[in-house]
């Protein structure tokens, strides 16, 4: 059996005031079958978001959680309503979009596609319409949440010897200096502390690169006697059960050899990272 398939667009606006929205989704509808694909969405369990590949623009990864749930219930709820047109039922899904997070008609797709290929068609729109850029910045969204709470908690902000985006001129080879900037430094008088927070993101190559870059600085911060081991802190978000991934586990090793790692996972651990005696 054939179906010619119409899709929504999910999209997500981080400005309200300069509605300037990015594509997080697409949603594909036909007359037997709905089908869709949400950025962040692990491969094995729709509906399941990795925290860590949650793109850079999406300010609250509760929230985005919260959207990606309700919009997959709907839409498991389909074969009740399979008798209804689509403009009925994509008109009453986009009347549930709120604030940051709506839908918005995509189109409608003249060639008929099999059942059996619904899947592919709508992996495809999504890398079309959705597939972040790779120039766009990697980053973990927990893992700033809990930073940024730490600080506002403990005043860092107000402390004029606690430094964001702290830049780091090192001599890294024979008359050849780099400016490194990190994400944090304490400074009184001296350099006591050096924080880079390190995006542990789900895609490998990406991976690669962050914490090769990562451990780059670090390597080249000690060589020079600017910190020390202890002072110079790898910020990360790795629950228990993420640390089972190979590609987490060789991360976390490969940090390790070059700076102290904090895993603001552990809420102690995320306040004592910050805390400078």
């Amino acid at each position: 059996m054939t179906a010619s398939p119409r899709y929504l667009v999910a999209k997500y606006v981080s400005d309200l005031q300069r509605m300037e929205p990015r594509n997080i989704g697409v949603i594909v509808w036909t007359r037997d079958a709905v089908s869709a694909r949400f950025v962040a969405e692990r491969a094995d369990k729709p509906g399941e978001i990795d925290g860590r590949s949650v793109p850079a623009f999406v300010t609250s990864m509760p929230a985005y959680r919260q959207w990606v749930e309700f919009w997959r219930t709907e839409l498991n709820a389909k074969p009740r309503r399979a008798g209804r047109v689509w403009q009925e039922w994509s008109d009453n899904l986009k009347r549930t979009s709120r604030g940051n997070f709506w839908l918005a008609d995509g189109g409608i797709v003249l060639d008929d596609i099999r059942m059996d290929e619904i899947r592919n068609f709508t992996n495809d729109l999504f890398h079309r319409l959705v597939e972040p850029m790779p120039s766009d910045e990697m980053r973990d969204v927990a893992l700033d949440q809990i930073a940024d709470g730490v600080i506002r908690r403990l005043r860092l902000t107000q402390n004029a010897n606690f430094h964001t985006r702290f830049q780091v001129k090192c001599l890294v080879a024979p008359n050849v200096t780099e400016a490194f900037e990190f994400s944090h430094a304490y400074k009184n008088g001296r350099l006591k502390r050096l924080y880079q927070r390190v995006p542990l993101a789900g895609k490998r190559t990406a991976l690669r690169r962050v914490v090769h870059d990562s451990a780059w600085m670090f390597e080249k911060v000690l060589e020079q006697g600017i910190v020390t081991h202890d002072q110079a802190i790898a910020l990360i978000y790795a629950p228990e059960e993420q640390r089972s991934d190979p590609a987490v586990s060789w991360s976390l090793d490969v940090l390790g050899s070059v700076a102290r790692i904090a895993n603001l996972a552990d809420p102690n651990e995320a306040m004592t990272a910050f805390v400078v005696d």
